[in-house]
């Protein structure tokens, strides 16, 4: 296909271009401003940005500062109270295992003591025989302090009239780590051995006749079978029936604090009393075997002689 001008087409077409320079023109210009207000702008955006992206990063780290200070100032809190929880527990252990060891030999002292033929010396035997019961290599290397020569025998003697070794015992303990110097404890324990008199021919065919008695009471006991010797310990959850006095069973005194409301009650079959614990004292038997001379001012137990 092919096209042909004639002349005087080429000549319109000048005239129209040359007529339109102007309007041309000024349409480049407007497009240029239009450009340069683009660009001008983006520039703007991008000084915008980078201002705003220095405070963002300055917020940033500020607020890392600020997080940091905070878990500085908790680990200066939490790390004293963890050490501190971390001693103590150490400290209760040993002391613990300090006193067994101490008791231990209380024990095999007086029971040797109980043997000697003058145990009226107990006062100046007993430090020295018990030292050879005990481990002495660690009780000077814990935190008793002294060692075993922290630990006193004063007070220690010999009952004559009741044939009783009594040995008493006090010593201490204190954390030796630096800044806990305060954590102490003082120890101190009794012990009473009857002493072994062996055999005497001249009391043969003397019926020597022994009763049992417990701690703080008026009675006591032929009969080491006795049901108060014995106690049967039942566990109820029928609480409202003991509190509301629905029962001959009363509020124990040492456990049942006013007030309180347990979940479970503990009560023995020939008792008058209600625990809230099996853990009261109230349910406990300290049972001693003892010469009937030496209980004369308590009466029998009704329970025995009936």
């Amino acid at each position: 296909m092919s096209f042909y001008f004639k002349k005087n087409d080429f000549e319109y077409i000048n005239k129209k271009v040359v007529k339109d320079i102007p309007m041309i023109l000024s349409k480049l210009y407007r497009f240029k401003n239009f450009f340069l207000r683009i660009k001008q702008k983006n520039n703007t955006l991008q000084v915008q940005g980078n201002i705003q992206s220095k405070q963002k990063n300055k917020r940033i780290y500020l607020s890392t500062l600020k997080e940091d200070g905070v878990v500085t100032v908790e680990m200066a809190i939490a790390f004293p109270l963890f050490l501190f929880a971390f001693l103590a527990i150490l400290f209760f252990a040993q002391m613990f295992m300090v006193d067994q060891e101490i008791h231990k030999g209380m024990v095999e002292c007086a029971r040797r003591i109980a043997k000697e033929e003058y145990p009226e010396k107990t006062p100046l035997l007993a430090k020295s025989y018990w030292e050879n019961y005990v481990d002495t290599k660690y009780l000077n290397q814990s935190w008793l302090k002294n060692g075993i020569k922290g630990v006193s025998f004063l007070g220690s003697y010999y009952d004559k009239n009741r044939g009783e070794v009594i040995l008493k015992v006090t010593y201490k303990m204190q954390l030796t780590i630096p800044g806990f110097h305060g954590m102490t404890y003082r120890g101190s324990y009794e012990i009473h051995q009857k002493v072994f008199r062996g055999y005497r021919p001249d009391l043969e065919g003397e019926e020597e006749q022994w009763v049992y008695i417990t701690d703080n009471q008026s009675v006591y006991h032929s009969k080491r079978s006795c049901s108060y010797l014995q106690l049967k310990i039942h566990q109820t959850t029928q609480v409202e029936k003991y509190l509301k006095g629905n029962t001959s069973y009363k509020a124990c005194e040492f456990c049942m604090k006013k007030g309180i409301k347990p979940s479970l009650l503990y009560v023995t079959e020939q008792g008058k009393k209600y625990h809230s614990t099996v853990m009261c004292s109230g349910l406990k038997r300290t049972v001693k075997r003892v010469k009937k001379s030496e209980v004369s001012h308590l009466r029998l137990c009704s329970r025995c002689g009936s």
